[in-house]
């Protein structure tokens, strides 16, 4: 049924890296492979899709200040090589693997891209960023079925104000750098019938600033996962996802900015996967989540899932949905979210794809302390934001392997949360952004892939 999704597979990717700003590291249609690839170049059992776009863009505040922010125009050239077996596309074209077999028995994708950033002002400094990706499945169509991947990127985008002192910028400006790998794997197991279906997944995550600036924010942390499902219906499951989280701040030190803490997090979801007509499919989860921290507030509460998505027609598909979560924070601990989204995407003559997602979230931190462990880092013990986000792109395809590609984005941070300055060390800055935010960014584009 066109409502429905395949049972929600086992989580792939650990959850999105702290910082209310994290910026994504390359071009945003490289997340979508559908948009990235085109025909591809058959080599052996493996098909090869390379690719190249310039961009030019503008962005209202680099910086992420709530006064006086620096507009620029930006440049980004981004190459990008996607590799795997064979794609079920080109197997219902009729290239088999030649009959020996091997690509029932593995299915591998991987993958690198990088994007050059020109700002056109001083106070930004040109960088590259990196993505790259590996997954390897092995014996994937079997009951027993095992998953190894790596996922490397290096994002370079401002996320957070330039470090001064008496309003004079101190030092060189830093390069924004984060780099942050997560490598993992995952055992797999289903019935005959895959009615019944369950892994047990480990992920090793490092997070890690270029900067000596952002050094005590380093980290590591220790993900394992359980996913178990049930399918009762043709189309509906019940699905169970849990997660025990272990991580450890290895370069904090007195000198840094806020009070950063080892911990250790816990979060167990039980619901409904499924669809309620041909066109109509939901997800309902619900379940318990708890973080527990050697310094400050820890916390313990309900956390849910829940969205439904509308295709009526393979070309047309909306989804809203919520989420309540906690996820860690730079200050306070753990940040606890409140997010409604809605997302729309329409393809037309195979040609022109427009979507639209807006998002609403409504945030509150842990009791936010600076460095000393004593003193309050704001003017209240804990940080509340609303976050608004609206992105618009859309893209035309003149043919199989050229695009026009057109985005645009707004972001906007409302709080009335402003930092103690007075605890700052000279020529330091916070890692989030204070006093709230507004920025817009545009993107306009061609792209050559195939």
């Amino acid at each position: 049924m066109a409502g429905a999704q395949e049972d929600p597979p086992p989580t792939l990717r650990a959850p999105q890296p702290q910082g209310s700003n994290y910026s994504p590291s390359t071009a945003g249609w490289l997340a979508d492979r559908s948009r990235s690839q085109g025909p591809g170049f058959r080599v052996g059992n493996l098909e090869l899709h390379p690719g190249v776009g310039v961009e030019l863009g503008y962005d209202t505040n680099v910086f992420f200040e709530d006064e006086n922010p620096e507009d620029s125009f930006l440049l980004r050239v981004t190459a990008h090589l996607n590799v795997s077996t064979l794609t079920q596309q080109r197997r219902e074209d009729g290239e088999t693997d030649d009959g020996d077999g091997e690509s029932r028995n593995l299915d591998f994708r991987a993958g690198i891209a990088a994007s050059y950033y020109h700002f056109f002002i001083e106070q930004a400094r040109d960088n590259v960023a990196l993505d790259a990706n590996l997954a390897l499945t092995i014996n994937p169509t079997g009951r027993f079925s095992v998953y190894l991947h790596d996922e490397f990127s290096r994002a370079v985008r401002p996320f957070v104000d330039r470090a001064t002192v008496d309003g004079s910028i101190m030092g060189e400006v830093p390069t924004y750098a984060r780099d942050r790998n997560v490598a993992g794997v995952e055992a797999r197991l289903q019935s005959a019938g895959g009615v019944l279906r369950g892994s047990l997944g480990y992920d090793y995550t490092l997070d890690y600033f270029e900067d000596d600036l952002f050094d005590f924010a380093n980290s590591h942390s220790h993900d394992f996962r359980l996913n178990l499902s049930w399918r009762f219906l043709p189309q509906t499951a019940l699905i169970s996802r849990s997660t025990v989280t272990f991580q450890d701040y290895f370069r904090a030190d007195d000198g840094a900015s806020t009070a950063l803490t080892d911990n250790w997090r816990v979060r167990s979801m039980l619901g409904i996967n499924g669809a309620l007509t041909e066109k109509l499919g939901f997800t309902v989860l619900a379940g318990y989540g708890a973080g527990f921290f050697s310094i400050g507030d820890s916390y313990d509460s309900v956390v849910a899932h829940a969205d439904l998505r509308w295709r009526p027609r393979q070309t047309m598909q909306f989804q809203i949905g919520y989420d309540r979560r906690f996820v860690s924070s730079f200050i306070g601990n753990y940040m606890k979210q409140d997010r409604i989204y809605l997302s729309h995407r329409l393809l037309l003559g195979g040609s022109f794809l427009l979507g639209a997602e807006v998002g609403l979230s409504f945030d509150e931190t842990g009791l936010a302390l600076a460095a000393d462990e004593m003193s309050i880092l704001g003017n209240a013990p804990v940080r509340e934001d609303i976050r608004l986000s609206a992105t618009l792109y859309t893209e035309y395809r003149f043919t199989d392997w050229l695009g026009l590609n057109l985005s645009l984005a707004y972001y906007g941070d409302f709080t009335d949360y402003e930092y103690n300055d007075a605890l700052l060390s000279p020529g330091t800055v916070w890692p989030d952004p204070g006093g709230g935010y507004q920025k817009f960014e545009a993107w306009l584009g061609l792209r050559v892939f195939y």
